[in-house]
């Protein structure tokens, strides 16, 4: 009977023990957990400061993308009527020429005429 006594005291005090080293144990696992975690939460950080950076820069060239679309837009409106004015002074000077040519015909007449005559 004392040795069962012995053997059940034994038993009382390892149990407190191996609870101890469960807790222990439990701590640490929790505690490598708690730092993958926080590993984890800096990388999305920083990837999502990646992505906010690399947004600011698609929207800088987007809006430089639309200004240079604007600019060529007002080119090519100032080369067209820039056309539209050398088109004008070429029929203007073709008029020209042309009633020149024909004062030079009536001028010549004339002239002709008195030679025969």
């Amino acid at each position: 009977r004392l040795k069962q006594q012995a053997r059940c005291l034994q038993q009382q005090v390892r149990r407190p023990k191996q609870e101890a080293r469960c807790l222990k144990q439990q701590a640490r696992r929790l505690q490598q957990q708690a730092q993958r975690l926080k590993q984890q939460a800096r990388r999305l950080h920083q990837e999502a400061r990646r992505l906010k950076q690399q947004a600011r820069f698609l929207k800088q060239q987007a809006q430089r993308l639309h200004q240079q679309a604007r600019h060529q837009h007002q080119q090519a409106r100032r080369l067209k009527q820039q056309a539209r004015f050398l088109k004008q002074q070429a029929q203007r000077l073709h008029q020209q020429a042309r009633h020149q040519h024909q004062q030079a015909r009536r001028l010549k007449q004339p002239a002709q005429h008195s030679k025969q005559q």
